[in-house]
């Protein structure tokens, strides 16, 4: 089992994938409302998630979910707001995000 992270671009439905599984913490907890990923690592998640928004036409719908897991909540946000939650290591475990220009 493990973390799967997918970017899809809207303009073309195009899917991204992203390894998130390997900047898991040891202490992350698959129960916890959010994923615990190493801090030293948030800056790279970030800047990869940004240059993915400014290169696309619309922006994208991002989800990390453990295997197996559903969607239990879904989010529209601004780019800032999103890339806020991946600083502060708070992506949610079961939510859909949703990004637009």
């Amino acid at each position: 089992m493990s973390l799967i992270t997918k970017i899809k671009l809207i303009e073309n439905k195009k899917d991204i994938e992203l390894n998130l599984h390997d900047l898991l913490s040891d202490d992350a907890d698959w129960n916890a409302d959010y994923w615990l990923f190493e801090e030293h690592k948030l800056g790279d998640i970030s800047d990869r998630i940004k240059m993915i928004y400014d290169d696309s036409l619309k922006g994208f719908i991002f989800t990390s979910l453990w295997a197996g897991d559903c969607i239990e909540k879904r989010l529209k946000v601004s780019i800032d707001t999103f890339l806020k939650l991946i600083r502060d290591n708070k992506i949610g475990t079961k939510t859909e995000y949703k990004i637009t220009k």
